[in-house]
């Protein structure tokens, strides 16, 4: 169709030697454009992989359709890596390396120590714990001669104390030293025992044994407490310490076991017939074996020696092994009389 030219310029038309191609009919119809195109709900999907890609390349599905993921681009996209932490090894992975299980050995080693000294440091304020491990260094021999001459010490013939460079011998060495191990046994096995005649007079129960054990250890206390007051308040000086007084207060569990496991056999009878024989042995043993330590002083060069001693100081201290000795079966008898098997 032939237009006039004014209107031919009004509507952007030239002939064909003006310089103007003229689009055919596809690119009429259907015309490219160099931009991205914008798809609605795709606007803020614009730092994905492959947002700049252009539509129609070879072996790429077109951007809105099921094969297109907008976060993560094209099936077979590598999704962006996160940043990743160091490696870390686990618990069994660190102790297995040498060098750190030494090091851990030695900083426990180093806590351990500093523990055990802080515990002594503090320990020592109120006990004396080498002179605790002196009562406590006995054998198997002590201990069986030890208990022989508990219950017979009417055929012991030397009762003087043996000393050394440092004081007093340990009593592995010396058999007349007294020592805590006994004691300690003694009253843990009066418990047993004690449990076991309630048992076979069906009286056993758990309060009864826990009140057996405080009653026992409460008498211990207040006869020590005593013994110590009456030292200080009479003003005698003895080579006696606590832990002695301890020691000799505590071998009386020995005749209170003999008494109750005799009272399961032969009832009434059995237990006063050993009570007796050993209310007698203790106050012998007591007398025999605190002679030395009340009525004597002992000097490194010249022994025992009584002869610095009024007889006004000599009285008291005479007065004061007695009670001590004779107070045993009184706390025998009370410490045991409640196990009694009447048959």
């Amino acid at each position: 169709m032939n237009y006039p030219p004014n209107q031919r310029l009004a509507y952007g038309y030239r002939e064909q030697g003006e310089g103007m191609e003229i689009p055919d009919e596809h690119e009429q119809r259907y015309p490219q454009s160099t931009s991205t195109p914008q798809y609605p709900g795709m606007q803020g999907f614009q730092d994905y992989p492959g947002a700049g890609m252009t539509p129609g390349m070879p072996g790429m599905p077109p951007y809105g359709t099921a094969q297109y993921n907008p976060r993560y681009g094209y099936p077979g996209s590598v999704p962006p890596q996160q940043n990743q932490f160091p490696f870390v090894p686990g618990t069994e992975q660190l102790f297995n390396n040498p060098m750190v299980a030494n090091a851990a050995m030695h900083y426990g080693s180093q806590i351990m120590d500093s523990g055990k000294e802080m515990v002594n440091k503090e320990l020592n304020k109120y006990v004396s714990v080498p002179l605790l491990k002196h009562y406590f260094a006995v054998d198997t021999s002590y201990v069986a001669q030890k208990l022989k001459l508990v219950v017979f010490p009417f055929s012991h013939g030397d009762w003087t104390r043996k000393f050394d460079a440092t004081g007093p011998a340990q009593p592995r060495h010396d058999l007349n030293s007294p020592d805590l191990y006994i004691p300690l046994m003694a009253y843990v096995t009066y418990l047993l025992v004690a449990g076991l005649a309630l048992g076979t007079q069906d009286r056993f129960k758990p309060d009864l044994l826990a009140i057996c054990a405080t009653q026992a250890l409460a008498w211990i206390i207040i006869e020590m407490a005593i013994q110590l007051a009456t030292i200080y308040i009479f003003n005698v000086q003895t080579n006696l310490n606590s832990f002695e007084l301890l020691a000799f207060a505590g071998y009386k569990f020995v005749g209170i076991i003999m008494a109750i496991l005799l009272s399961l056999l032969f009832h009434r009878k059995g237990y006063y017939a050993v009570l007796l024989y050993s209310s007698a042995a203790i106050i012998f043993f007591l007398v025999r074996a605190l002679k030395y330590q009340v009525m004597c002083s002992h000097d490194p060069n010249s022994g025992y020696s009584d002869a610095a001693s009024s007889i006004y100081s000599s009285k008291r201290k005479m007065y004061i092994l007695l009670s001590i000795a004779v107070t045993q079966p009184l706390f025998m008898w009370w410490l045991s009389y409640d196990f009694i098997s009447t048959g």
